[in-house]
């Protein structure tokens, strides 16, 4: 998993979580500012220990874990990684600058 990973996502304007099949179901979108969730889905975000971080409303966070409302993890996302579940999908989507 994405425990021991802590690098700063810095090159992303969003990320988007939704299940892999051909008309997807939108589980979270999170933002610098913002995280929104599918009804009966949570996320959870981690605070960062060190120098590896992914930085949202100025505050830094370690990971972010996606996560159903019964507690099963579905996504968890580092700065270094993105780990998913079977059946789901986890978009990254390039900040303003283009990259």
């Amino acid at each position: 998993m994405t425990d021991n990973i802590n690098a700063p996502m810095d090159e992303v304007a969003r990320i988007i979580v939704e299940t892999d099949e051909e008309n997807p179901e939108l589980l979270a979108v999170v933002t610098q500012d913002d995280c929104e969730t599918a009804p009966g889905l949570r996320v959870r975000m981690k605070p960062v220990y060190g120098d590896l971080a992914i930085t949202i409303k100025g505050k830094r966070y370690e990971a972010i874990n996606v996560r159903t409302k019964n507690g099963e993890l579905i996504a968890s996302i580092s700065a270094e990684n993105i780990i998913h579940e079977n059946g789901y999908r986890v978009d990254m989507i390039p900040g303003g600058d283009g990259k």
